[in-house]
Protein backbone atom coordinates (compact mmCIF):
# COMPACT_ATOMS: atom_id res chain seq x y z
CA UNK A 1 0.00 0.00 0.00
CA UNK A 2 2.92 2.41 -0.93
CA UNK A 3 0.48 5.74 -2.32
CA UNK A 4 1.90 8.73 -3.91
CA UNK A 5 1.33 11.80 -2.08
CA UNK A 6 -0.99 13.01 -3.94
CA UNK A 7 -2.94 9.99 -3.63
CA UNK A 8 -3.52 11.28 0.19
CA UNK A 9 -6.30 13.50 0.25
CA UNK A 10 -7.92 14.38 3.50
CA UNK A 11 -10.73 11.53 2.80
CA UNK A 12 -8.09 8.55 2.52
CA UNK A 13 -5.49 9.82 4.80
CA UNK A 14 -8.35 9.76 7.56
CA UNK A 15 -10.27 6.70 6.67
CA UNK A 16 -6.69 4.59 6.96
CA UNK A 17 -5.52 6.63 10.17
CA UNK A 18 -9.00 6.15 11.65
CA UNK A 19 -9.70 2.48 10.49
CA UNK A 20 -6.42 1.61 12.05
CA UNK A 21 -6.80 2.99 15.43
CA UNK A 22 -10.56 1.93 15.45
CA UNK A 23 -9.60 -1.85 14.31
CA UNK A 24 -7.31 -2.71 16.69
CA UNK A 25 -8.83 -1.04 19.67
CA UNK A 26 -11.70 -2.88 18.92
CA UNK A 27 -9.59 -6.02 18.64
CA UNK A 28 -7.72 -5.59 21.70
CA UNK A 29 -10.17 -4.99 23.70
CA UNK A 30 -12.22 -8.28 22.87
CA UNK A 31 -9.06 -9.88 22.82
CA UNK A 32 -8.47 -8.72 26.82
CA UNK A 33 -12.00 -10.00 27.25
CA UNK A 34 -11.16 -13.35 25.97
CA UNK A 35 -14.06 -12.88 23.25
CA UNK A 36 -13.67 -15.42 20.70
CA UNK A 37 -12.28 -15.24 17.39
CA UNK A 38 -16.45 -15.40 15.63
CA UNK A 39 -17.30 -12.69 17.76
CA UNK A 40 -14.02 -10.49 17.15
CA UNK A 41 -14.83 -10.84 13.29
CA UNK A 42 -18.63 -10.03 13.48
CA UNK A 43 -17.27 -7.30 15.06
CA UNK A 44 -14.41 -6.13 12.62
CA UNK A 45 -17.50 -6.39 9.91
CA UNK A 46 -19.97 -4.26 11.49
CA UNK A 47 -17.16 -1.64 12.39
CA UNK A 48 -16.53 -1.69 8.31
CA UNK A 49 -20.19 -0.98 7.42
CA UNK A 50 -21.56 1.32 9.90
CA UNK A 51 -18.46 3.73 11.41
CA UNK A 52 -16.91 3.57 7.65
CA UNK A 53 -20.11 4.60 6.46
CA UNK A 54 -20.44 7.30 9.35
CA UNK A 55 -16.90 8.80 8.81
CA UNK A 56 -17.66 8.84 5.09
CA UNK A 57 -20.89 11.42 5.94
CA UNK A 58 -18.82 13.57 8.50
CA UNK A 59 -16.27 13.70 5.71
CA UNK A 60 -18.27 14.60 2.89
CA UNK A 61 -20.36 17.03 5.23
CA UNK A 62 -16.76 18.58 6.31
CA UNK A 63 -15.14 19.02 3.06
CA UNK A 64 -19.07 20.36 1.71
CA UNK A 65 -19.04 22.97 4.46
CA UNK A 66 -15.43 24.42 3.71
CA UNK A 67 -15.88 24.99 -0.02
CA UNK A 68 -19.42 23.92 -1.41
CA UNK A 69 -18.04 21.26 -4.07
CA UNK A 70 -20.08 18.63 -4.45
CA UNK A 71 -17.57 16.45 -6.66
CA UNK A 72 -14.74 16.88 -4.15
CA UNK A 73 -16.60 16.27 -1.55
CA UNK A 74 -18.19 13.17 -2.57
CA UNK A 75 -14.78 12.40 -3.59
CA UNK A 76 -13.44 12.69 -0.60
CA UNK A 77 -16.38 10.91 1.38
CA UNK A 78 -15.59 7.64 -1.12
CA UNK A 79 -11.97 8.08 0.13
CA UNK A 80 -12.64 7.65 3.82
CA UNK A 81 -15.26 5.04 3.10
CA UNK A 82 -12.86 3.04 0.85
CA UNK A 83 -9.76 3.68 3.98
CA UNK A 84 -11.78 3.15 6.67
CA UNK A 85 -13.75 -0.43 5.76
CA UNK A 86 -10.64 -2.10 3.55
CA UNK A 87 -8.93 -1.75 7.10
CA UNK A 88 -11.42 -4.14 9.31
CA UNK A 89 -12.05 -6.00 6.67
CA UNK A 90 -8.78 -6.92 6.04
CA UNK A 91 -8.28 -7.80 9.67
CA UNK A 92 -11.17 -9.83 9.74
CA UNK A 93 -9.98 -12.18 6.86
CA UNK A 94 -6.61 -12.64 8.75
CA UNK A 95 -8.39 -13.41 11.75
CA UNK A 96 -10.56 -15.64 9.60
CA UNK A 97 -7.67 -17.02 8.14
CA UNK A 98 -5.08 -17.79 10.66
CA UNK A 99 -5.18 -18.97 14.86
CA UNK A 100 -5.83 -16.25 17.02
CA UNK A 101 -2.24 -15.34 18.64
CA UNK A 102 -1.21 -15.53 15.01
CA UNK A 103 -4.43 -12.71 13.83
CA UNK A 104 -3.31 -10.86 16.81
CA UNK A 105 0.04 -10.54 15.96
CA UNK A 106 -0.18 -9.88 12.05
CA UNK A 107 -2.91 -7.33 12.47
CA UNK A 108 -0.63 -5.34 15.17
CA UNK A 109 2.17 -5.31 12.54
CA UNK A 110 0.15 -4.27 10.01
CA UNK A 111 -1.15 -1.32 12.18
CA UNK A 112 2.05 -0.39 13.46
CA UNK A 113 3.79 -0.84 9.71
CA UNK A 114 0.53 1.45 8.00
CA UNK A 115 0.78 3.92 10.83
CA UNK A 116 4.45 4.25 9.93
CA UNK A 117 4.15 4.51 6.00
CA UNK A 118 0.83 6.81 5.85
CA UNK A 119 3.14 9.24 8.51
CA UNK A 120 6.06 8.90 6.75
CA UNK A 121 4.42 9.51 3.58
CA UNK A 122 2.68 13.33 5.23
CA UNK A 123 5.45 14.12 7.39
CA UNK A 124 8.53 12.44 6.75
CA UNK A 125 11.03 10.89 9.33
CA UNK A 126 10.51 13.24 12.52
CA UNK A 127 9.03 13.78 15.78
CA UNK A 128 5.70 13.25 14.38
CA UNK A 129 6.36 9.60 14.32
CA UNK A 130 7.27 8.83 17.17
CA UNK A 131 4.41 10.78 18.94
CA UNK A 132 1.89 9.06 16.61
CA UNK A 133 3.92 5.69 17.75
CA UNK A 134 3.02 6.52 21.24
CA UNK A 135 -0.57 7.82 20.64
CA UNK A 136 -1.08 4.12 19.44
CA UNK A 137 0.94 2.11 21.64
CA UNK A 138 -0.80 3.88 24.57
CA UNK A 139 -4.55 3.40 22.79
CA UNK A 140 -3.93 -0.34 22.54
CA UNK A 141 -2.70 -0.54 26.10
CA UNK A 142 -5.71 0.79 26.99
CA UNK A 143 -7.95 -0.91 24.96
CA UNK A 144 -6.51 -4.33 26.14
CA UNK A 145 -6.15 -3.09 29.87
CA UNK A 146 -10.69 -1.66 29.42
CA UNK A 147 -11.27 -5.05 27.64
CA UNK A 148 -10.04 -7.25 30.54
CA UNK A 149 -11.32 -5.25 33.31
CA UNK A 150 -14.87 -5.18 31.62
CA UNK A 151 -14.81 -8.56 30.46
Amino acid sequence: MILPVKDLNIGMSFGIISGILTTIGIILGNVGAATSKKIIILNLIALALSDSFSDALGIYYGSYADDEDFKKSIKEGINAFIGKSIIPLTMALIFYLLSMSNAILLNLLLAIGGIILITIKLFGINRVLAMNMTAFVGIVTLNYFVGQYLG
